[in-house]
């Protein structure tokens, strides 16, 4: 099951409308996501670079050309999905994810990726090789540790999906970030990770059940 597939099961099961992306690149994830209203966030977008396979799909997609804080802060629409694969940094994570929780419709989720680092290469805060994941898995600790009313599972596949959602539909969360999360290493990740991380199987079936189980 990789990003699209899990998007898409999860559009299917809340009958999503109205879908936002966050760090669009190529466009090969916003081009297979079946909304009838897609959105899509990045500074810098290489759509022109999109396989051939992908740019049917890309027909009828809005584009805004700037960064996610930008997007944001002044951007009045509401969405039943979000995706956020922007930069690969716990901070802009966070805060994509705080943001993109305070536009969600009631039953709406927020899909992150790069939540389970290979190595810790991988999860560096700089990028010195080809896989490149960050350190976003450190939002799912924040979570953990300050937002008990943020639910949360993350998928074990595609590099780490975390899957996300207001216990609260009324809530509007501050858009903030600890200080002290940047400075912790990786090997809490590879010691606790099972500790703050709820899991589920990486199965079509696996994600249905859960989901099934939120309602």
């Amino acid at each position: 099951m990789n990003r699209v597939e899990l998007i898409n099961i999860i559009g299917e099961h809340i009958g999503a409308k109205d879908y936002l992306e966050v760090g669009v690149r190529f466009g090969a994830c916003l081009s297979g996501i079946r909304t009838p209203n897609r959105v899509g966030v990045d500074p810098q977008p290489m759509l022109h670079e999109a396989k051939p396979e992908h740019r049917p799909g890309l027909e009828g997609v809005s584009l805004y050309l700037c960064t996610s804080d930008e997007y944001f802060a002044n951007t009045g629409e509401r969405f039943d999905l979000v995706f956020v694969d922007g930069m690969h940094l716990y901070e802009f994570a966070m805060r994509d994810l705080l943001n993109a929780l305070n536009l969600l419709r009631p039953g709406g989720f927020v899909v992150l990726h790069d939540m389970c680092p290979r190595s810790a290469v991988a999860a560096g805060r700089r990028r010195t090789s080809t896989e490149w994941n960050g350190d976003v898995w450190k939002v799912s600790l924040d979570v953990h540790l300050h937002y008990p009313d943020i639910g949360f599972f993350v998928a074990d596949t595609d590099f780490g999906l975390g899957v996300f959602w207001k216990r609260n539909p009324e809530t509007v969360y501050p858009v903030r970030w600890d200080p002290d999360l940047p400075d912790v290493g990786f090997g809490l990740y590879e010691k606790s990770a099972q500790t703050f991380q709820p899991r589920i199987e990486p199965t079509p079936e696996a994600l249905r059940s859960k989901l099934a189980e939120l309602r």
